[in-house]
């Protein structure tokens, strides 16, 4: 299936499709992130608490991010993610466990165990109507030196000012259409 529009994308995902192919799935990170921005943005609301706009706290703050948000794409990544607990990439950085790439106010670039991992910020708001701000982000991994490379949308969190980020999955619930409107 061709995919030219965040519809079709939307309506390809639903009935099941999935990128093949290396260079589909970095070519569907594109419009995925595109797909998420527009859905988000049809059901975010403005926070009445916020734990990330002062001080503003992002993807650089890598003292509020812990090991949990490294890339998993091997057989032995898990374990070894796992044993690194509650360490933050700030400490993982500082003892070469992990390699800072770039970063920037909006994007984190680093590399783990041969597996690279960027993360972008999207967009904030109020994403799931609990009241506190979010951070929607696309999450991209890459095999360094290797070829593949897939993106997914993810939210970070912040429960409290005191708090670390936690990272989860996202599911958007806007309702958007998965096809094209028929004619009238």
């Amino acid at each position: 299936m061709v995919v030219r529009t965040c519809r079709e994308y939307r309506a390809a995902k639903a009935a099941g499709y999935y990128a093949y192919t290396t260079f589909a799935m970095k070519m569907e990170g594109f419009v995925s992130a595109a797909s998420a921005i527009l859905e988000a943005a049809t059901s975010a609301q403005v926070p009445t608490v916020s734990h990330l706009r002062s001080p503003r706290i992002g993807v650089s703050d890598l003292h509020l991010l812990t090991a949990s948000i490294l890339p998993i794409i091997g057989p032995d990544d898990e374990g070894k993610i796992a044993a690194l607990g509650n360490m933050t990439l700030r400490e993982l950085a500082l003892s070469g466990k992990v390699s800072l790439v770039d970063v920037s106010g909006l994007r984190l670039n680093l590399v783990f165990n041969g597996t690279g991992m960027v993360l972008c910020e999207l967009l904030r708001a109020d994403l799931d109507a609990d009241g506190t701000e979010e951070i929607l982000v696309q999450y991209h991994t890459y095999a360094v030196g290797g070829t593949f490379g897939a993106s997914s949308i993810g939210v970070l969190r912040r429960i409290g000012p005191d708090a670390p980020l936690s990272y989860q999955h996202w599911t958007p619930k806007s309702g958007l259409p998965t096809s094209p409107p028929a004619p009238n």
